[in-house]
């Protein structure tokens, strides 16, 4: 330890007592801007430090999160455009099946429409079938008869 004598001590200790008075008054706010030589530096206490070391890592997770975002945004788009084209092949499908059951429609009623007058033909062909089975034995019940008779 070095010697020093009380007065110079007293000189010491007024000095720093001033010393820190004086940086006790002129207090600089952080985060501070410093000019050292050419460069601009940004001093800021540690607290502060922690703080933008969190709030960096809270950033980078939210552009994590933007990312995944736009994915999602991305591939929600391809499944609208997909249900669009599916919508847009389905009601083809609809159309072509409506027309398809107004040709089976149109062809049921005609074919009705033929079984009707095939129907009426062959009930008509019965009528003539009987009645010319009738005739046809009366005639020749009637000229056995006259055959008999004569």
């Amino acid at each position: 330890m070095v010697n020093i004598g009380k007065m110079n001590l007293i000189k010491y200790i007024l000095f720093l007592v001033s010393f820190s008075a004086f940086s006790q008054v002129e207090k600089v706010a952080y985060p501070a801007i410093i000019v050292y030589q050419v460069d601009t530096l940004l001093a800021f206490t540690t607290d502060q430090g922690r703080k933008l070391s969190v709030l960096n890592e809270e950033r980078k997770e939210c552009i994590e999160i933007n990312k995944d975002l736009i994915k999602q945004k991305e591939e929600y788009q391809i499944t609208i455009r997909e249900k669009d084209k599916q919508l847009t092949n389905l009601t083809k499908v609809k159309a072509d099946q409506d027309t398809i059951i107004n040709s089976l429609n149109e062809n049921l009623s005609i074919a009705k429409t033929q079984r009707d007058v095939v129907t009426n033909q062959r009930n008509n062909q019965r009528a003539y079938k009987w009645t010319a089975i009738g005739v046809g034995s009366f005639t020749t019940l009637f000229m056995s008869y006259l055959f008999i008779t004569k």
